[in-house]
This record gives C-alpha cells, structure tokens and sequence, in this order.
C-alpha cells in the first residue's frame, strides 16, 4: 500500500462505496479482456483510441477506482485500466505479492497487447509497480505519472509505529491467503534504494498531496533521487485527489503526458 498511515482495508471500502456509486468500470464486459500472464488470469478493459495508457490502481482496490478518470483519458489515449493480482478480476497465485511481482506481470501484459511501449499512470500501490517496471523494463515506458507512492517503507518515508501495529493485527486476521498477502505488502515493501532510482531515466512525473498520506518529505526525496522527473505537489490535496479533486488531477496528468 502507497501509504501506511492507514490500514488497507480503508481503501478498500472508500473506493468500493464511492465508485459503486459511478459507472460501471471494472464491470464492463464489452469492454474486458482477460490474459493468461504468468501464473495468474489478468482482467483489464479497454477504452478510447490512440497511444496506449495503462491505469494501475491502489492496495486493495480495482479498475473502478479511475472511474473519473477513465472518460477523460480515453479522449486522448486508448486506455487500458488493470486490476492488479489478486485484485478485482485478476486471479491471485500461490506467491506472495511484491511490486516487483506487479511490474513482471505489467511486463508480461504489455506484450500479451502486442505494445513495445505505453504511457502510465500508477496511483498508491500502482504508484511502486510503476516505479518497479520503471527499473527492471524501462524500455516499456513512455512516461509515467506516479502519484502518492514511495520507493521504500520505513519511519522516515510513511510508517507510524500505531499504523505498524494496526497492519500487524490486520494481517493476523485477514480472511484468505490473498488479503493476507497484500497487508504483507504493506508492512515489507517497496525495498528500492537510492541507487535503483538514480538509475531509472524513465520520463516521470511525482505527483502527491500536501496533504497526503505520503511524507512529503519522501516525495520530494524521490523525485530529486530521479534523474528525468518532474515534481508536482498539489496544495491542499490528500491521497484521494484522483477523486476529491479530479479535473486538477486530469489536467496535470494530460498536460504531462500530451506535452
């Protein structure tokens, strides 16, 4: 998860209430796809025409995050909204889940769409598999947007001890192996280093809060350690700007990526 100062499972409702309320992304048959990709079947939809944007969504959540998102960026792109393993269609595996997992099967995927290359947008947990793709299989980036992620977990970037220990007891009780999985997740990773990012020439765009579950601190610490980024820190803004304040957020990342 993007950000440790809240359990996952928060996320997880939010987005589910709040886009229930919304389209029918995430949900739409005329418009998945199901790939065999590794060890797992990945759902994606598919909208719009032109140079291929993938969505990659939050811990926990699923296609229907970007549900304002979706009708924007398809005017411009031919977007491709996934659900990560494990999540929303997408069948989970007998591994655990690791970024590096994520941005394999993201590799993978792309292929299996017959792309070289494809423009991203990563919010939260798709934020770290962005950055993970970005470093094992840079030649598959255009640009990326990557808003409220962080490169490695620790007290100085985004965990409070309460939050530690919440997540700790989440994790005991989780329901299924898969959810078990994923507050793992939370409490171990990402594990990049200054040298991971130093090296990643990938076009991004580090976008967060000021307000935002992510230090921002960490944020900033993240785009100076990248060598081709940008740096926008939206004033006032949480880690759900994506939908709190979605026609700033659409603007910036278009402006990005069009630009």
């Amino acid at each position: 998860m993007s950000k440790l100062k809240y359990p996952f499972v928060f996320l997880f409702v939010l987005s589910m209430t709040y886009c229930c309320q919304r389209t029918h992304y995430g949900d739409n048959t005329e418009h998945g796809k199901v790939f065999k990709i590794n060890d797992i079947d990945m759902y994606c939809e598919i909208y719009g025409k032109g140079e291929p944007l993938l969505l990659l969504h939050g811990n926990g959540a699923s296609i229907s995050s970007y549900s304002l998102q979706i009708p924007v960026f398809s005017k411009h792109f031919q977007v491709i909204a996934v659900d990560s393993r494990g999540q929303g269609k997408t069948t989970d595996a007998d591994t655990i889940i690791t970024y590096e997992l994520m941005a394999l099967d993201v590799a993978h995927l792309i292929d299996a769409l017959g792309y070289q290359s494809v423009y991203i947008v990563g919010w939260s947990d798709g934020a770290n598999t962005g950055l993970e793709l970005a470093k094992a299989y840079p030649e598959k980036i255009k640009k990326m947007v990557m808003f409220a992620g962080n490169y490695r977990i620790d007290d100085h970037s985004v965990v409070t001890d309460w939050v530690y220990n919440e997540l700790i007891k989440l994790r005991s009780n989780a329901i299924n192996p898969t959810e078990w999985k994923l507050y793992d997740l939370c409490l171990n990773y990402p594990q990049l280093t200054e040298a991971d990012l130093q090296n990643i020439m990938v076009p991004i765009l580090v976008m967060a809060g000021d307000q935002d579950l992510i230090l921002e601190e960490h944020t900033r610490e993240m785009q100076q350690l990248l060598p081709n980024s940008k740096l926008y820190i939206a004033k006032g803004r949480t880690h759900y700007m994506p939908w709190e304040k979605r026609r700033e957020f659409n603007k910036v990342v278009l402006e990005y990526l069009l630009n």
